[in-house]
């Protein structure tokens, strides 16, 4: 992995450019021991992750995952973020989750620091959205000095939320 390549993630999410180094996709385990998952959250399949080397990547790098504008189409807890996070190993910096309804101010609705365990955790998120308002997803990870830092993310996915082209700046 390089911190400098691109992370081709095809969906409602994309790396933002003005950060630090990109969310990788991966199957199977990271390249460093001792630290990330050895398999996605279910069936072995691929997840996102943080490269923590500092040789590869450098340290206290952050990394910001974001959503495409959502809109919710339930109102209230009926509109959920859920997800599966990995945060092994004894170097684990930092990861949150922000969400924006005007593009400018972000609010933390999820933060954890250090290491969790070595198995996925699964996060279930009420977003406290209106029907039909509009809204952006971050999902930001910031590494420590140490290799043994990698921080990993699946399953991602919005309850009664949509992608749209409505614009919320």
């Amino acid at each position: 992995p390089s911190c400098a390549l691109p992370c081709p993630i095809e969906s409602f999410l994309f790396n933002n450019t003005k950060d630090d180094s990109d969310w990788l996709v991966n199957k199977g385990e990271t390249p460093t021991v001792f630290t990330g998952p050895v398999s996605g959250a279910y069936k072995g399949g691929q997840y996102v992750y943080i490269e923590s080397n500092p040789l590869v990547c450098g340290p206290n790098v952050s990394s910001i995952l974001e959503t495409k504008c959502l809109k919710a189409t339930s109102s209230g807890a009926v509109c959920d973020l859920n997800f599966f996070y990995h945060m092994y190993g004894s170097d684990v910096g930092k990861f949150s989750v922000d969400k924006s309804t005007d593009g400018k101010t972000w609010n933390t609705i999820f933060a954890k620091e250090g290491e969790s365990n070595n198995s996925w955790l699964n996060e279930n998120i009420a977003l406290n959205q209106n029907v039909n308002s509009t809204f952006r997803l971050r999902f930001t990870g910031t590494t420590k000095e140490g290799v043994q830092s990698d921080l990993a993310l699946d399953e991602i996915s919005i309850s009664n939320g949509v992608v749209t082209d409505d614009i919320i700046y």
